[in-house]
């Protein structure tokens, strides 16, 4: 009788044990998720400098879709006012904006980057200049450490130029 339930009480054991590993394994799983991946916030308008602007930046992204969760905002979409204000962003009159992590500005070689407005390869329309380009981006995802801990507060009329 002691045999027996030394057997029943090893095998129930057994069982157990088999249990704990597959939720520890199970959770390990989860915590390889989205959960653990940086964000990458991009505002824009749907017009033309803003929808160019988008696709260049979108393709380039491609290569941090493992390391970084991208979500899209309207910038005019009234429900997003609270983010752009959180971010140190206008309301509008901005085409372009990309907050990483929060921030929207970095210091690379002394200079202040601020991803906000069209980035160099828009220049060319003649408005809305940034002082950003996707080497900055790269520069910036490969490296968070250049993130400044504060957002710049943007005027609407820092941004007529």
């Amino acid at each position: 009788m002691k045999k027996l339930k030394l057997k029943t009480y090893l095998k129930l054991n057994s069982v157990f044990l088999i249990l704990i590993i597959g939720l520890f394994f199970s959770n390990c799983a989860q915590s390889n998720g989205s959960d653990d991946k940086d964000l990458i916030q991009i505002f824009h308008h749907e017009r033309p400098p803003s929808m160019e602007t988008l696709e260049v930046v979108n393709e380039f992204l491609e290569a941090y879709a493992d390391k970084y969760e991208i979500k899209y905002y309207m910038i005019k979409d009234d429900k997003n006012n609270e983010l752009l204000k959180s971010l140190g962003l206008p309301e509008d009159h901005f085409p372009f904006a990309i907050a990483i992590n929060g921030k929207t500005s970095a210091e690379i070689n002394g200079e202040t980057i601020i991803f906000v407005n069209l980035p160099d390869f828009m220049h060319h329309i003649g408005r809305r200049e940034g002082n950003w380009s996707l080497d900055y981006l790269k520069t910036v995802l490969e490296n968070k450490d250049l993130l400044l801990t504060d957002n710049p507060t943007i005027t609407t009329e820092a941004l007529k130029h």
